[in-house]
């Protein structure tokens, strides 16, 4: 006598999956006010750097995140049925798509970009994305382990290819970005640097000198007062600085101001009075301390880029309790709560 089929697992979305979409669609909206309001308040203003950030900057990048949040979850599929030979996945009442197992020949867990989510991708065996499953479906953990348990009993050809195809591709990604993050960090660093010496060298040996005034303008935030001088010093660059408004009114292009200027270093001068040092520049420890940290992520992320182009990845054993190297041509286990 034949044995039946078990019945499909059918893992529907969460009952409050609009509303916590369209609310953070509404979060989104919200931040990106305050947002544009911190921005022209501090055109008005001259706010420091963490307050400049904390006005413009956070909000912005939370209500990127809270769009991404609401796009993906009322763009992910409502319900998964996992049958003993095919996968079904259905949004709203049109079907994203069938697949036997066999097609199926790789499944990563991730994040979404952004919001954060947890998901599974699933990929075909032309390595191509099938179907992102996000944690807006019920029992998101269950799902998870049904499907790859469902994979492991129904192998695909194409599974070794596509899973070391796709370590290529983000090994390929880690290693770009670990050396555009190590030029940052380089350049942040040189930077950081030349303001400490400069600041050193005027405490240290900084002289009374002479200026010339080349002009006087307005920024155009429309209130920020900046003259232009130059010193009298052969090779001295233009030098650009905000200065008090009183200063501003009782200067002239052509006109000489005093100031404190380096012997030997036409490049580092200060007024002597009414320069308002720029508060958005941060303390060029902190930003050699900051280039430091960038520089070993990206030294991080290039070694990373490395083991993933050659078909490894750095896990956790959690049995063992260390790490250790997995080769994309390994399967992946069966989950142990899966059903035999």
């Amino acid at each position: 006598m034949t044995q039946p089929h078990p019945e499909p697992k059918v893992f529907d979305s969460l009952s409050n999956r609009g509303l916590r979409g369209y609310a953070a669609a509404g979060a989104g909206l919200t931040l990106v006010t305050v947002a544009t309001v911190g921005f022209f308040l501090s055109l008005r203003t001259t706010p420091g750097l963490a307050a400049f950030h904390s006005m413009t900057t956070m909000p912005m990048i939370l209500a990127v995140g809270l769009f991404a949040s609401a796009y993906t979850t009322l763009r992910s599929p409502t319900r998964v049925v996992v049958g003993d030979t095919e996968l079904t996945v259905m949004r709203g009442q049109s079907r994203v798509g069938r697949w036997r197992w066999e097609e199926i020949a790789h499944a990563a867990a991730a994040q979404t970009a952004m919001s954060h989510k947890r998901a599974l991708k699933l990929y075909g065996q032309s390595g191509k994305l099938l179907v992102t499953l996000t944690d807006d479906l019920s029992d998101f953990d269950a799902m998870s382990n049904e499907i790859k348990h469902q994979m492991a009993q129904h192998p695909s050809a194409q599974r070794a290819t596509v899973a070391h195809g796709k370590m290529r591709r983000r090994g390929a990604g880690l290693m770009v970005a670990g050396v555009l993050f190590f030029a940052l960090a380089i350049s942040n660093g040189g930077m950081a640097t030349s303001d400490r010496r400069a600041a050193e060298l005027l405490q240290t040996q900084g002289q009374p000198a002479q200026a010339i005034i080349i002009r006087k303008f307005t920024a155009p935030n429309g209130h920020t007062r900046r003259i232009e001088y130059k010193v009298d010093a052969p090779g001295a660059p233009t030098e650009n600085v905000e200065v008090t408004p009183l200063l501003w009114a009782l200067l002239q292009p052509n006109q000489r101001i005093d100031v404190i200027a380096v012997p030997g270093h036409p490049d580092v001068s200060h007024l002597r009075t009414g320069q308002v040092d720029e508060k958005m520049t941060g303390d060029p420890r902190v930003m050699l301390i900051a280039s430091a940290v960038i520089a070993l992520l990206s030294i991080v992320s290039f070694i990373a880029g490395i083991l993933n182009w050659r078909g490894l990845e750095l896990k956790w054993d959690r049995q063992r309790n260390r790490p250790h190297l997995v080769s994309a041509a390994q399967p992946e286990p069966s989950p142990e709560n899966s059903p035999k």
